[in-house]
């Protein structure tokens, strides 16, 4: 697609920002995501501690 715009001497500024942006943002939302899941693991247990103690003491 690049090879094309330049062929044909249409501007390729946009379709070259997004090749660079996107695997930045994809990058910065992965750590996030890490950060999240990190951060959510202790109430992931406390709920997982409730859950089965609430099926214990019904059985």
């Amino acid at each position: 697609m690049l090879y094309s715009k330049i062929s044909l001497k249409e501007p390729f500024t946009f379709p070259l920002i997004l090749v660079i942006v996107l695997p930045i943002i994809w990058i910065l939302l992965y750590f996030f995501g890490t950060i999240g899941k990190d951060t959510g693991k202790p109430q992931i247990k406390y709920l997982h501690d409730v859950m089965i103690q609430i099926i214990t003491n019904q059985l």
